[in-house]
């Protein structure tokens, strides 16, 4: 069954740019298109709980995914000199996703490595549903798109920047109340 008037009705979506649809309204629309099987995949993604429903596409994009957290965990160790400890299980491997997340990692911020990575997503997920642009895996990958960019687009550089200064405040208050106490656990003995 294709589902064409739905995903023909949806926003073309880039990564990096503003959704012009919300998840709400995204959800609206695919509840009165979609059978309730499919809906009920389609909000767990949105819902960012597909963990809890099985599809085969859902599999494969588990699959890339492992791959790319991998490819991060390989980078960000060879950027500490340690190695990346044990990785994530995938069935094959795709060497596109490989440079895709070193590309990514030449950004000159995380802010822009975030979306060069979400582009990689978006390439990946359109490669997936190349063949059927308006099936059932079409609307999934639509799905999980316009979840990352409504996630790509509530990154706020400067609320990083509060977040950032806020931990690095406990962490140097941890470190000193952990030193206070040993200084005066010395001085007792």
């Amino acid at each position: 069954m294709g589902y064409y008037y739905l995903l023909a009705s949806m926003p073309l979506l880039t990564p990096g740019k503003t959704s012009p649809v919300t998840a709400e309204g995204f959800l609206a629309a695919a509840e009165t298109a979609l059978p309730a099987p499919l809906f009920r995949i389609v909000r767990a993604i949105m819902h960012e709980d597909e963990g809890h429903v099985a599809h085969p596409f859902l599999d494969t994009v588990l699959n890339f995914e492992a791959q790319i957290v991998n490819a991060q965990a390989q980078r960000r160790a060879e950027a500490r000199n340690t190695e990346p400890g044990a990785g994530l299980p995938y069935d094959h491997v795709d060497l596109s996703v490989v440079h895709g997340v070193n590309e990514a990692f030449q950004a000159e911020n995380p802010l822009l490595r975030e979306r060069e990575l979400a582009a990689l997503r978006f390439s990946l997920l359109d490669d997936l549903v190349v063949g059927r642009p308006y099936g059932e895996e079409a609307v999934l990958a639509y799905a999980l798109k316009l979840r990352l960019a409504l996630r790509l687009a509530g990154i706020d550089p400067e609320s990083g920047r509060e977040t950032f200064r806020d931990i690095a405040e406990r962490v140097a208050e941890r470190i000193w109340r952990k030193h206070d106490v040993s200084d005066h656990a010395r001085s007792e003995s």
